[in-house]
């Protein structure tokens, strides 16, 4: 599944909400953040993982970049369990996320 957060909230919510989360922080004008979207969509669709992707614009939600401690983009965090367990910034593939949060 998919989301959009609208807030700091909704992220930790989503956090909390499913044994694997990955919340990941895009922007429009981020060429790479496309290629990473493609990949999630894959993760979400073709792979038996059962993951929550939580996108954030970080050109909209300011505040989560802060939070969250990101410094470019795209990046994602990685949750299992409602733990942090890795980053990934730059693209990466659907089987390289997918081993990163152990569903491989």
């Amino acid at each position: 599944m998919i989301v959009d957060a609208a807030s700091v909230d909704d992220i930790k919510r989503a956090i909390e909400s499913s044994n694997y989360v990955i919340v990941d922080f895009w922007a429009p004008w981020c060429r790479p953040c496309e290629a990473v979207e493609r990949e999630l969509d894959r993760l979400v669709n073709e792979m038996d993982c059962g993951v929550v992707v939580v996108r954030v614009d970080a050109s909209r939600i300011h505040d989560a970049v802060v939070e969250f401690g990101v410094l470019g983009l795209p990046t994602l965090i990685l949750y299992r369990s409602g733990v942090e367990i890795g980053r990934i910034s730059g693209t990466v593939s659907a089987e390289e996320i997918s081993k990163s949060i152990g569903c491989s």
